[in-house]
């Protein structure tokens, strides 16, 4: 079989599985086909099989690094994404950049969905339903990732952001 990208006990990010364990690489026959898969254990819990070729393979990216994580605050300080006044619009778009895997903009949605939560609760408003899921999605993506790649408690993650946000 091929050479691969990742080894065994390395950390990586796969699609909404969030932060992975690589347990193991090795051949499996999912009906006729055999092929190379690794093996992954999603921190929160079970199995995850990606063959290590193919467009699902492209979906597995290394954990960030604390220098990466600073890297992509400082990003989405420069960021020329905008806010889309209508609302269909921009769930439409919302849910199209959660699926990008783009942590920049990702983290992005979290800083402007937050600040909008705060504007409407100062008015005793909330955030519309999918509004609130998409915010709630982009928090723990965040907030998952980065506490790894820092060594820190999710808790400790916001303030993080908004120390490095303010020096920025």
């Amino acid at each position: 079989m091929s050479e691969t990208q990742f080894r065994t006990g390395e950390h990586v990010i796969y699609k909404n599985n969030g932060i992975c364990r690589i347990e193991d690489i090795r051949i499996l026959a999912f009906g006729d086909t055999k092929k190379e898969y690794y093996v992954l254990a999603p921190l929160s819990g079970g199995t995850v099989y990606v063959p290590t070729e193919g467009a699902l393979a492209l979906k597995l990216k290394r954990v960030p690094t604390k220098e990466d994580v600073d890297d992509l605050i400082a990003q989405v300080e420069a960021s020329e994404l905008k806010w889309i006044e209508n609302s269909k619009l921009r769930i439409v778009a919302f849910d199209k950049l959660l699926a990008s895997s783009d942590r920049v903009a990702i983290l992005w949605l979290a800083k402007v969905l937050s600040a909008r939560k705060e504007s409407e609760a100062e008015k005793n408003k909330r955030l519309c339903s999918n509004e609130e899921r998409i915010l709630t999605t982009a928090e723990k993506i965040i907030t998952e990732e980065f506490a790894f790649a820092l060594n820190l408690n999710k808790n400790e993650v916001v303030p993080y952001i908004l120390s490095k946000i303010s020096k920025a």
